[in-house]
């Protein structure tokens, strides 16, 4: 079976590197397979699959503005256009998409596609977009209507989509993300600020928040709870990330300055920050308001971090609830009491337990082995055998 496997976004050093590479690696196991990325994804020669870094080589070293909006909507373009003669000078099986990007021609993009391979798969990371709501969801409805196969993260996510989408239920499969293959969890404290350092020495315990700053993410409501509770604790919280367009900065920033054990870095985090900051953290917290999955408790787990989280999209078929951390309901009243009972009842010791315990739990069930041979031979094989 060949496979074309297309993933725009998949860029050096982000969890979206790991990501892709552990399930294009895991599925060269059971085919023979074609990933077409990014111009910047330097990743290692290998045996496995072939590799063509193809999208964005100008755009992605561009500062944000209308110029790079401009010229990563033409490289997008001119891309597709060079993988559709590709597609069509060789025979392929399977056509994977891992991204929609471009929302309002995709379809077109995608019907042309169709015609290159026996079958189209679609992976929906987001139902649509968290940061837009409902304003794509006819263009999404014309996108979602082309694939013969729409892959969501886990069976949560699967209910959500048939609640927009009740139509196209009977292409839904569920494939649950992996661990982070061939992840470099090493750091040199050297390159880390003294001021971070020598915060995080002063308290017994840090939580850590890390990601991009937005309003889907509810930081700005963990942080109004803990000034409420958590103002006098020995314990330390570091908000880690880029604050996003449309986010209330100032009201959270003066929140976040009335609390001494609140450390905020506002910036994109380079790996090495990451890595330190994931090391030095005794739990991760993902506040979120809304969302289908998060990277950043499968890096935690990396790490053998537990996680605080709030119920959002699948986080509950990957967290296990008192076992690899804290899973609570989605309001203030939760949160407050789950941090009042960490403060009081819950030692870093069985924190660490936790975190051990996590990262085990999906290596044993969300390995890329598992994921590869469910993706190609229950999933691919099957669907073009029944074809056939």
């Amino acid at each position: 079976m060949k496979i074309l496997y297309i993933d725009p976004w998949c860029g050096n050093g982000s969890n979206l590197y790991y990501y892709s590479t552990g399930l294009v690696g895991a599925m060269a196991d059971y085919s023979d397979v074609v990933m077409i990325t990014q111009k910047d994804c330097n990743i290692e020669d290998n045996t496995k699959y072939k590799i063509f870094p193809l999208f964005f080589p100008k755009s992605s070293k561009m500062r944000r503005g209308i110029v790079r909006t401009f010229t990563r909507g033409l490289e997008y373009i001119l891309s597709y256009i060079k993988i559709l003669d590709y597609a069509s000078k060789n025979e392929f099986d399977i056509i994977h998409i891992e991204w929609s990007l471009m929302y309002k021609i995709d379809s077109l993009i995608f019907k042309s596609l169709k015609g290159k391979c026996k079958l189209l798969s679609l992976k929906a990371h987001n139902i649509m977009p968290h940061s837009t709501g409902v304003k794509y969801l006819k263009d999404f409805k014309k996108i979602y209507n082309v694939p013969d196969i729409i892959i969501v993260h886990g069976e949560n996510m699967k209910k959500e989509f048939v609640e927009y989408y009740p139509q196209y239920v009977k292409k839904l499969r569920v494939q649950h993300d992996g661990i982070l293959a061939n992840f470099n969890a090493s750091f040199s404290e050297s390159d880390v600020s003294s001021e971070i350092s020598s915060m995080i020495e002063q308290y017994s315990r840090v939580y850590l928040f890390v990601g991009r700053i937005d309003q889907d993410k509810g930081i700005d409501r963990f942080v109004e709870i803990w000034k409420s509770y958590m103002k006098e604790s020995k314990s330390l919280l570091i908000i880690a990330g880029k604050i996003e367009k449309g986010f209330e900065f100032g009201r959270f920033k003066s929140n976040c300055e009335q609390c001494e054990n609140i450390f905020l870095i506002n910036q994109y985090i380079p790996d090495n920050l990451l890595n330190y900051l994931m090391y030095s953290s005794n739990l991760v917290v993902l506040p979120y308001l809304r969302g289908s999955m998060s990277a950043v408790a499968i890096t935690a787990a990396e790490f053998s971090k537990p996680v605080l989280s709030t119920k959002f999209g699948v986080i509950e078929e990957y967290v296990r609830d008192e076992i690899d951390g804290y899973v609570v309901e989605n309001n203030e009243q939760s949160l407050q009491r789950i941090l009042l009972y960490l403060e009081n009842e819950v030692s870093n010791e069985m924190l660490l337990q936790m975190g051990r315990r996590f990262k085990k739990h999906l290596n044993d069930e969300f390995n890329w082995d598992v994921i590869g041979k469910k993706l190609v031979v229950e999933t691919y094989m099957d669907c073009i055998t029944k074809e056939a």
